[in-house]
């Protein structure tokens, strides 16, 4: 709501009449922009997640070949 009387000011501050298509079509632009930024964090946000978890299922993985290891190695 906020930003639909921020852009009704800027337009009437410009000299144009308060349309509701003028005003329609700002509110969608601004909506994009923002989302966006959004849709952009989000993905570098499960992009950095999926690292972290390939790097901690490697962790494990190498830890729980050691504990297998160890038996067989005092078996020989």
């Amino acid at each position: 709501m906020s930003k639909a009387l921020e852009i009704a000011e800027t337009i009437q501050s410009e000299g144009g009449a308060l349309d509701f298509d003028a005003l329609a079509s700002l509110m969608s632009e601004q909506s994009r922009v923002a989302e966006s930024s959004s849709l952009s964090i989000a993905t570098i946000a499960l992009i950095a997640f999926w690292v972290v978890a390939i790097l901690d299922s490697y962790r494990v993985g190498r830890v729980v070949g050691k504990v297998h290891e160890a038996p067989l190695k005092k078996k020989t």
